[in-house]
């Protein structure tokens, strides 16, 4: 079983070894929250502003 360690040390040596294809999966792994708190925060604004 791996621990917390080993997987730390395999996400830094993976983003060493091949950054670009690090940034990318980190990227597409943070667009889809990064358009839900956007969405939400635009939704919150229109509560506000209808108050």
């Amino acid at each position: 079983m791996f621990g917390i360690k080993a997987s730390a040390e395999y996400i830094v040596e993976w983003a060493a070894k091949d950054p670009y294809g690090f940034l990318t999966s980190v990227i597409f792994a943070l667009t889809p929250l990064f358009i839900i708190s956007a969405a939400l925060s635009w939704k919150l604004a229109k509560m506000i502003e209808a108050r």
